[in-house]
């Protein structure tokens, strides 16, 4: 093999890896900034999250261990919706595959966290951790869901 060659072989790689290490960069430093306004958006509640989570560069959770509290973000292009939830006035949490058989295939619309009060007069909350309707393709976000509604749960159970 001449240097001629292995000089065009070489610039025909990093042709295709310079690319795609910016892409990967760039996502990792959205996703970054993204927990950074999370924690921020937090602290103003006046919750200092203990351990967070990330996902879809659009939705985020974390809980503060020593308050008891839930923090949740679902963030869209026009939309922003964040909450707080006492872990003291929860029931239970679960979670919620809203799917569909088609054609001997499932497919899954929308999956949530569904936290229950022990008020019977307060209702249901719905964290949305993957919809269809904003997401081309689902992921881990249902193994996402099952780890966070155990957490919430072992939190709440230790709280009673």
């Amino acid at each position: 093999m001449d240097l001629s060659s292995a000089i065009i072989g070489l610039v025909t790689v990093l042709a295709f890896v310079i690319p795609i290490a910016l892409i990967i960069r760039a996502s990792k430093a959205k996703q970054k900034k993204f927990l950074s306004n999370f924690v921020k958006l937090a602290q103003q509640q006046n919750i200092s999250l203990s351990e967070t989570e990330v996902w879809s560069s659009s939705y985020a959770i974390g809980i503060d261990s020593s308050s008891k509290a839930l923090f949740y973000l679902r963030k869209r292009i026009d939309t922003e919706e964040h909450f707080a939830v006492d872990l003291s006035n929860m029931s239970s949490c679960k979670v919620l595959n809203s799917s569909r058989n088609v054609g001997g295939s499932t497919i899954v619309d929308a999956i949530y966290l569904v936290v229950s009060f022990k008020n019977p007069s307060e209702a249901e909350k719905r964290l949305e951790f993957f919809s269809a309707n904003h997401s081309a393709s689902l992921t881990d976000e249902l193994q996402l869901a099952q780890k966070w509604a155990s957490k919430v749960n072992a939190t709440v159970t230790a709280n009673q």
